[in-house]
């Protein structure tokens, strides 16, 4: 799901010039013509011949189908895969036929032609009329006739197959988009940005649920881009659907938004902004997508991705409430309690005080998309003392070709994905491969396939925060010098807890080589305060300020001491001003700095591949929260000192 998108990726993609992508077989003499322009200084696109194969629908407009390298090399041989080896890594997979079983399934239709013509059109066109129904209800369009050289974006239908948690199917459901890459900059539309709720943003949130015992809601905006409204300056005309009756030469003019125009989500935005504001709400400015309203002791926070709100509340009045003005003001879907949010899983114990998030469906899709559903799992998502370079990329023709058909970038961006959402356990692991994504090699491709051993072991493995600790913000950073074989750059990582348990992290080169450990350190250290500020600011935004310094532990005396002391040595002279401004916020009271021993650096496991049993007490200090007393240097914190909010 990827509603903010500007234009959705669906199968069925029109080229300019079609109005809707059916069959070839389909035409529709009466849809007229809707070539863009080109755009000023370009030329018009050459058009080329269409592309086949299970993968055709998936390319993007005038571009080619991608093409096997082309070697002396002998076809691979299909032998059976060793023992713990799964298949993806033992023979040659098909890139096309790998993604094309994970992006459509045999149910759903991919074109208006295969709705209204395959076993199911009865239902499918009804979801067709029931989307019509809605456009006509919310006056989306006007029909009228194109000025004189305008010429109209075309349009495409989305179809889809909701199902429950059981996969029984619940509704079929068809969405009419407009083409937006057919749109003329400065003719169709100008600005197109619009705010997206940041995950850090809903982990802090879920942290301070858990802590305050906040009720957590989910409500649902039902064509949620149909209420944004056009300025008036705007004029945008859109060929008609072929289901709608219509005079020859008509096209829709738009007056109000549509799903895969380019501006329709920030108008959309702007709407519902707009009236949260008027009802009394306050945006925040560390996260635009936030909201909040305090009268008296009742807190309510409104989070919206899109057209997803989450409502949290002290008061069951506060609820029954925003919920009543948000009904009259738009049509929405009342979800319940708030269980599954951007596919991210949430189980709540209020008893225990405990919010639980993880992935576990969206990584067993990821496993089959791959073929790795029974593959041998491991311990660890990264081989200790395995480094990679790029002198592993592919320098044979047998490599190339063994790396011709391997979908390295799609399981790159699927696991990143869920890294970014709840497992920060295989950051550094991700981060490493990413370093080679404009050719990897096989050991490159042999790393990626390891994280998902890992994940097949740990698919449930989450995130746990326990209201019993409270808000104490407290982060541990760390580097590890020169680790990089190719240009001797080091890895920076930091992670940040709130409610026990992590809610932001990274793990990431320096842009600049260290010539030090110490450096190192002090640069990480630097990029960790630049966190605490954020979720200071956040924290305070939200009603829940640090009544301290945030503590920030670190493993390295000389980066705690140049950070504490105006150190001027011939050493650190070079350092970049920026680095420097830990130093003001330690002063001001901000952060400040703790000593903490390497064996106890929970950071550890963002800088490097440790061994198993490291890795798992730090990803189990991160993601599960244990007693206080298992970290004796933080649990000899007052709680002043330990950023309680």
């Amino acid at each position: 799901r990827n509603d903010h998108a500007a234009a959705p990726d669906v199968p069925d993609v029109a080229a300019p010039g079609d109005p809707d992508p059916a069959a070839p077989d389909d035409p529709d003499p009466a849809a007229p013509n809707p070539d863009p322009r080109p755009a000023p200084g370009r030329k018009p696109a050459t058009p080329r011949r269409a592309s086949v194969g299970p993968t055709a629908h998936l390319l993007p407009p005038n571009r080619d189908p991608p093409r096997a390298v082309k070697t002396n090399a002998p076809p691979a041989t299909t032998t059976a895969p060793r023992r713990g080896r799964s298949a993806a890594a033992g023979k040659s997979n098909s890139h096309s036929a790998l993604l094309a079983e994970g992006s459509s399934s045999p149910d759903v239709p991919r074109t208006y032609h295969e709705a209204i013509t395959g076993p199911d059109s009865e239902k499918w066109i009804a979801a067709i009329e029931a989307e019509l129904a809605s456009h006509e209800s919310h006056g989306t369009w006007e029909m009228t006739t194109a000025p004189a050289g305008r010429r109209p974006v075309g349009h495409t239908w989305v179809f889809k197959i909701k199902r429950d948690d059981n996969g029984d199917i619940t509704r079929y459901k068809a969405r009419l988009c407009a083409v937006g890459y057919s749109q003329v900059p400065g003719v169709d539309f100008d600005e197109t940005f619009a705010p997206t709720l940041s995950h850090r943003s809903v982990r802090t949130l879920l942290a301070i649920a858990a802590a305050e015992d906040l009720s957590l809601l989910h409500l649902d905006v039902t064509t949620a881009f149909l209420y944004g409204r056009l300025p008036l300056d705007q004029q945008v005309y859109m060929s008609p659907p072929r289901a709608l009756s219509t005079s020859p030469g008509q096209v829709c003019k738009l007056v109000k938004g549509i799903y895969g125009l380019r501006q329709s989500s920030r108008l959309w935005n702007e709407d519902l902004n707009g009236f949260l504001l008027e009802i009394g709400f306050t945006r925040c400015v560390t996260d635009p997508c936030l909201y909040v309203r305090r009268r008296g002791g009742d807190v309510l926070i409104l989070a919206v991705y899109v057209d997803d709100i989450i409502v949290a509340s002290n008061t069951d009045e506060g609820s029954a409430w925003v919920k009543r003005q948000l009904f009259a003001k738009y049509k929405m879907t009342d979800c319940g309690e708030l269980k599954w949010f951007l596919g991210i899983r949430i189980t709540r114990d209020r008893r225990l005080r405990t919010i639980t998030i993880d992935q576990s469906q969206y990584i067993e899709t990821v496993l089959h998309r791959f073929g790795m559903d029974e593959c041998k799992p491991v311990s660890t998502p990264a081989e200790p003392k395995t480094h990679l370079t790029a002198a592993m990329r592919p320098s044979s023709d047998e490599d190339r070709y063994f790396m011709s058909d391997k979908p390295f970038r799609s399981l790159v961006g699927s696991l990143m994905f869920a890294m970014v959402c709840c497992r920060p356990d295989i950051a550094y692991a991700l981060g490493v491969i990413c370093r080679f994504m404009s050719d990897p090699g096989p050991a490159h491709w042999r790393a990626a396939l390891r994280i998902l051993r890992y994940l097949r072991g740990h698919s449930d493995f989450g995130i746990t925060y326990d209201g019993s600790k409270g808000l104490n913000l407290h982060g541990y950073s760390d580097a590890s010098w020169a680790d990089d074989r190719d240009d001797r750059r080091s890895t920076t990582g930091y992670v940040f807890l709130l409610a026990g348990a992590a809610i932001s992290w990274k793990s990431h080169l320096q842009p600049t080589t260290s010539l030090s450990s110490t450096e190192a350190e002090y640069k990480s250290a630097g990029a960790g305060v630049q966190e605490i500020l954020c979720a200071r600011n956040l924290l305070s935004e939200l009603g829940f300020p640090c009544a301290g310094p945030t503590p920030l532990f670190e493993d390295n005396q000389g980066a705690i001491k140049i950070a504490l002391n105006q150190v001027t040595s011939h050493r650190m002279r070079h350092v970049d001003i920026r680095h420097h401004f830990i130093r003001q916020h330690i002063s001001a009271g901000s952060a400040e700095l703790h000593y903490i021993p390497t064996k106890s650096m929970v950071a550890d496991v963002f800088t490097k591949a440790l061994s198993s049993p490291a890795f798992k007490l730090f990803r189990n200090l991160m993601m599960h929260p244990p007693p206080l007393n298992i970290h004796s240097k933080l649990s000899r914190l007052p709680a002043s000192s330990v950023g309680a909010c």
